[in-house]
């Protein structure tokens, strides 16, 4: 059987997978560079980035996949960039109060923190908006280009920075410097109605209050999302050491890196062309949610399989052997990255859909089940690793619900006569 634009995937499948194959080079160069309380560093300022980079677009951005034209899509576009020019402050303040208040049990980070996530917040946005016009547009090209870029960028600035000065300032500034790289990118190669938009506050303003509803759903699922991101360095930061975090930081740094390159390589590519076929060809668009998910789980399977019975060994040998409770962490993580693997990029298909509700069910459920770990985690937990699978257990229960409602609002919608 024939695969679905498979041209595309090969194009945008190559360039992450270059983007991939750069950071992964320079990891073990990085992971000599930096020292375990380094990557702790960056492990809490990214995760405070990542919660607030919902304050720049307000669950707006993902509205540009529901849009029901282009015309739409460019409005919210250029009403997203508009809430994030003015967003600096407010992220400012927020992040001021997290450190300042020891949101994530570690002790203030440096002051010079606040700068860097106030620039990393509204990148991630930036990057992402502009990214949703993309495939929305089937710009697959584009899309290649902000991967290397991203990839490019970050093993660059950790090299560079860590011989300049290694410590957690460089490591945090090659992150951001990559992440506004990626950003100018995709603006730079924004489609001209974007730049020179033919509509005025009033018709921006009308869109952003049609799609209102759909936003304030996504940007409560977007914030759970990024807050239940950050829970498991969370859990691990207040009941055990920093080097512990740091372990884990670097962990998940790697383990996600095949979850980008699959979302970025398939899932864009996947939604991209679903939201075409739901309006065209549901028959086919059945046959490519199915191909995708066979895809994604050949995929899955061969990628947890090999973490979960080499992943100390693989850790030791790339990273070095101070590295070995990486390795661990990393083996005891093969359920869960199985999972995200598959889910994740088939996860799209509900902004396709319009359905925000059922990503906010499951980040509550999420949210919940880490949470009740956090409290249970320092009285319960005699050891480090033994926290780590109980965060994983409830990671793999809460996804398989969710893949389950995926499945049954796409069997839904491939059946009836409405997009």
């Amino acid at each position: 059987m024939a695969f679905f634009r498979l041209g595309a995937m090969v194009q945008t499948g190559a360039a992450a997978a270059l983007s991939q194959v750069m950071v992964l080079v320079t990891m073990p160069i990085a992971s000599r560079l930096f020292d375990q309380s380094a990557f702790g560093v960056l492990g809490l300022m990214v995760a405070i980035a990542n919660i607030l980079a919902i304050v720049p677009h307000l669950g707006y951005s993902e509205a540009v996949m529901a849009a029901e034209d282009d015309h739409e899509a460019d409005a919210l576009v250029v009403g997203v960039v508009a809430i994030s020019i003015v967003s600096a402050v407010p992220i400012a303040l927020l992040a001021w109060i997290a450190i300042r208040f020891d949101v994530l049990g570690y002790g203030e980070l440096p002051a010079w923190s606040i700068g860097l996530i106030v620039v990393e917040a509204i990148s991630i946005t930036l990057t992402f908006l502009f990214q949703q016009r993309a495939i929305r547009a089937q710009q697959y090209r584009v899309l290649a280009s902000s991967h290397l870029v991203l990839g490019g960028a970050r093993s660059i600035g950790q090299v560079a920075t860590g011989l300049a000065f290694a410590n957690a300032f460089g490591l945090a500034l090659s992150e951001v410097v990559s992440r506004v790289a990626t950003a100018a990118l995709m603006i730079w190669k924004a489609p001209p109605t974007l730049l020179r938009p033919p509509f005025d506050r009033a018709q921006i303003g009308a869109v952003l209050k049609r799609f209102g509803s759909f936003a304030a759903m996504r940007a409560m699922a977007t914030l759970l999302n990024s807050v239940n991101l950050a829970l498991p360095i969370l859990i691990i930061s207040r009941h055990f050491s920093l080097a512990e975090v740091g372990a884990l930081t670097f962990t998940l740094s790697i383990l996600y890196a095949p979850l980008g390159f699959v979302q970025k390589s398939i899932g864009d590519v996947f939604v991209g062309t679903y939201l075409s076929l739901l309006q065209t060809d549901k028959r086919q668009a059945k046959r490519t949610i199915l191909q995708t998910f066979w895809l994604l789980l050949a995929i899955a399977t061969a990628g947890a399989a090999v973490l979960y019975f080499a992943g100390i060994q693989l850790f030791t040998f790339i990273f070095g052997s101070h590295w070995a409770l990486a390795g661990q962490t990393a083996e005891v993580f093969a359920p869960a990255i199985l999972l995200m693997i598959v889910i994740t990029p088939l996860s799209s298909s509900l902004n396709v859909l319009r359905r925000p509700d059922i990503p906010v069910v499951f980040n509550l459920m999420r949210l919940a089940g880490l949470a009740g770990v956090l409290m249970i985690a320092g009285p319960w937990s005699s050891d480090y690793l033994t926290a780590v699978e109980t965060i994983v257990a409830v990671l793999c229960l809460t996804y398989v619900v969710y893949g389950v409602l995926i499945l049954r609002t796409n069997a839904a919608a491939l059946t009836s006569d409405a997009r």
